[in-house]
């Protein structure tokens, strides 16, 4: 190998490289939907994880747990069972908004996206809320859970809908027909 061949692969993979490191365009921020890894996908992967554990990290009651259950605390029917909270209502969708959106991110189709986010919402929700009835301080219900799978569809929705908007391809609808 020559110098002058050893310099032109290192300026080819030096290239390559700084292609890789570019900062994500505004059609890479939901991927470049080739099935290749760029930036933001790695992103999105670690926001959910940091996200999903932020979850974790304040729904479960850590310092009041009891080697018993309180079930007679628990709300079992949505939106009717005491206590219903409007702030807490709102709080829970926003909370799960984030979530949707991380999940949407990383689906690869709309249908795929929206129920990965709710199903994946639901179990998360659904286990945060188990772990509350082993705590006299915390209310375990149902709201809470058709909040947080609410709140996931809003994120995870909202993001196919920018989705499709990037990457529709443009029409002349707006022309009268003949």
């Amino acid at each position: 190998m020559t110098a002058r061949a050893g310099c032109n692969s290192i300026a080819v993979s030096l290239s390559v490289d700084v292609e890789r490191a570019s900062p994500p365009t505004s059609k890479s921020l939901l991927g470049d939907f080739s099935g290749h890894d760029t930036i933001s996908d790695v992103n999105a992967r670690v926001w959910l994880a940091i996200w999903s554990g932020l979850i974790v990290v304040v729904v479960v009651p850590w310092g009041t747990f009891e080697p018993h259950a309180h079930w007679e605390r628990m709300a079992w029917i949505p939106f009717i069972s005491p206590p219903v909270d409007l702030g807490d209502v709102i709080g829970n969708l926003f909370f799960y908004v984030p979530y949707g959106i991380l999940v949407g991110l990383e689906a690869a189709e709309t249908r795929g996206a929206i129920l990965l986010a709710t199903g994946s919402a639901a179990v998360l929700s659904l286990a945060t809320e188990f772990t509350q009835i082993f705590s006299a301080s915390r209310f375990p219900s149902m709201t809470d859970v058709a909040c947080n799978v609410i709140g996931a569809c809003i994120g995870a929705s909202w993001v196919m809908h920018r989705r499709a908007r990037i990457t529709a391809p443009l029409s002349n609808d707006f022309r009268r027909p003949p």
